[in-house]
């Protein structure tokens, strides 16, 4: 026996050493069912509740480190009580396919093997879960859907077809399963979304849902006004064409501005230059903010992104600023490259969220996947 069984009192001491005996044919369900009809109530509750909270704490453990907004302490308690809540509304799925074939101990088969089974069955898509969670690639939330799909499949064909003898009432029993599944499965997706507008712990509990692309769509999609040259104010873009009529010297060491494009240049950035400032200051704050809430490296990423755009953005900005007090040759050649520079920092953006979208919208597609 166990020496933590010995720390227990007498009876509770005997009913739980067998509940775990009786684990031994827990891989033979056609005989660990029948052998549920002999067990006390107390043994059978018993291995539920151990089974459940080890269940919880797993689940626990990997939702906590996922995530700094789901603390530890409260998450516990609120898996606890979800896990509770979906048991009590999962057992018509198997509750009324044995009772409707008359099987004489439908709750007995439920929780005597159906959760327990459920426990061990899902720990695989809590570890894919993990593994996506802390790579941060979508192989594994791929992964993790299809087998969680998998261990539903088996979940409910298990326990009914292994709780009659014969043939004929085990299909009877599998597709009765599956029908009533199906009827509940409809009305806990109405549930969860109308649970999923805003920030809802239920649904950041569940094994198929996406932090990382929720965190992405809540904070790295807000409107960046200087996140696309389509979103720059038009007298930045009018300053930068401008530069772009500079014609070379004979040698094509330095560029020069006739005198009414360099007039045109001056009046047109000099005017409109501290709102541009402004711009860059709100999304330089912005940025900051959401990067220092953000936790996933794909949001961080995009970010640095946007950073690296506006850093070119200010730069260009001071370089036309010099230029329009004082044109030189050198400080002409200088915007140039930096605002090449600034396209390609706006097209590597919009890679980063195609590439993003491409990853999250065929499993979203095939429902291996929410957020």
């Amino acid at each position: 026996m166990s020496p933590w069984l010995e720390l227990l009192p007498g009876e509770l001491k005997e009913n739980t050493a067998l509940a775990f005996r009786g684990l031994s044919t827990f891989l033979q369900p056609t005989r660990y069912i029948n052998l549920l009809r002999f067990e006390k109530p107390i043994v059978i509750l018993i291995r539920y509740v151990i089974f459940s909270i080890a269940f919880s704490m797993l689940q626990v453990v990997v939702f906590s480190s996922s995530s700094r907004q789901i603390p530890f302490w409260t998450s516990s308690i609120k898996v606890l009580i979800l896990d509770a809540t979906l048991s009590i509304i999962l057992l018509p799925i198997f509750w009324l396919p044995l009772k409707l074939l008359k099987h004489e101990n439908p709750i007995r088969v439920i929780y005597g093997y159906m959760f327990p089974l459920r426990s061990i069955i899902l720990v695989p898509s809590i570890i894919f879960y993990a593994l996506f969670i802390s790579t941060e690639a979508y192989f594994w939330a791929a992964a993790r859907g299809i087998i969680f799909y998998i261990a539903i499949l088996l979940l409910l064909s298990i326990p009914t077809f292994c709780s009659f003898n014969r043939l004929p009432k085990k299909i009877l029993a599998i597709v009765a399963t599956f029908l009533v599944y199906y009827g509940v499965s409809i009305s806990i997706s109405i549930l969860l979304e109308n649970l999923s507008h805003g920030s809802n712990m239920p649904t950041k509990l569940l094994l198929l849902y996406d932090p990382i692309a929720a965190e992405y769509d809540e904070n790295i999609s807000k409107f960046n006004e200087l996140s696309q040259l389509n979103f720059y104010p038009a007298s930045f873009k009018k300053s930068c064409d401008i530069v772009f009529k500079a014609t070379p010297s004979a040698d094509g060491n330095t560029l020069y501005l006739n005198k009414d494009d360099m007039l045109q240049l001056r009046s047109t950035w000099l005017n409109e230059r501290e709102p541009f400032y402004s711009k860059i200051a709100r999304s330089e704050k912005g940025n900051k903010e959401t990067f220092d809430f953000c936790e996933f490296e794909t949001s961080k990423q995009m970010l640095k992104q946007d950073m690296e755009s506006i850093s070119q953005a200010r730069m260009i900005a001071e370089f036309l600023d010099s230029y329009a007090k004082q044109p030189t040759a050198a400080q002409l050649s200088q915007i140039i490259p930096e605002y090449i520079k600034l396209q390609k920092s706006c097209n590597a953006r919009i890679d980063l969220i195609l590439n993003h979208y491409n990853n999250v919208l065929p499993l979203l597609k095939y429902a291996l996947l929410f957020y």
